[in-house]
């Protein structure tokens, strides 16, 4: 995998009385202007932004980053829970393969989940769903070109269940969350390095990425 140098962070594209539970879709200006601000901001300048669901709203947001030339490249999430059917996490995978395929110039890795194993998730997927998600990761790789990742926080990356499915990723998406940890503001960087330290040895041939952090507030 090629090295990636530059600054990404998480986008929903929501306003007030917007959200994914409501399946709102946002308009062109007002996601132009979001795009705008992050792109053009003096001190910090971001160049890829991390969408979580394959789905209308997200799809907008590709539609409009296309349009207006962006500078701007999108991992994009497939939403997987055990709180859907599995007819919808199904439309998922097929709709995230059809928008990595569709926006090729724009969509430069496929998020299969957000913190669906570790074992304090709302929306966690059994053990004995690893061979399924396993499939989908063949599958999505199969009919994509770009790599493919789960994003989870190190409890689960720490875990020996999580050696299949890392070896089956292209590269590890890694949470760490030094407030949620009980680290103070002084330890939350050095909690955070030692993490990722920790998580980086026990998956030694399978690039890290830090998708996920929270220091303090």
């Amino acid at each position: 995998m090629k090295k990636w140098i530059g600054l990404g962070i998480a986008y929903g594209s929501y306003r007030d009385n917007e959200s994914p539970d409501k399946k709102s879709v946002s308009s062109e200006q007002d996601i132009l202007e979001d795009m705008t601000i992050l792109t053009t901001n003096e001190g910090v300048q971001w160049n890829l932004i991390r969408m979580y669901a394959a789905d209308p709203a997200s799809e907008q947001v590709l539609k409009t980053i296309r349009k207006h030339k962006l500078p701007v490249k999108v991992m994009q999430g497939a939403w997987l829970s055990s709180t859907q059917s599995d007819e919808e996490n199904e439309l998922q995978i097929s709709e995230v393969i059809r928008l990595a395929n569709e926006y090729k110039d724009i969509v430069v890795s496929i998020n299969l989940g957000n913190e669906i194993f570790v074992d304090w998730s709302a929306h966690k997927l059994e053990l004995s769903d690893i061979p399924t998600y396993l499939k989908w990761v063949e599958k999505v790789q199969t009919a994509t070109d770009v790599p493919v990742t789960l994003a989870d926080d190190y409890n689960f990356w720490n875990k020996p269940w999580s050696q299949e499915i890392a070896q089956a990723l292209d590269y590890i998406v890694l949470h760490a969350y030094a407030m949620w940890n009980s680290q103070a503001l002084e330890n939350a960087v050095p909690w955070t390095e030692t993490t990722y330290h920790d998580i980086a040895v026990l998956h030694p041939n399978k690039q890290i990425a830090l998708g996920g952090i929270r220091l303090g507030d």
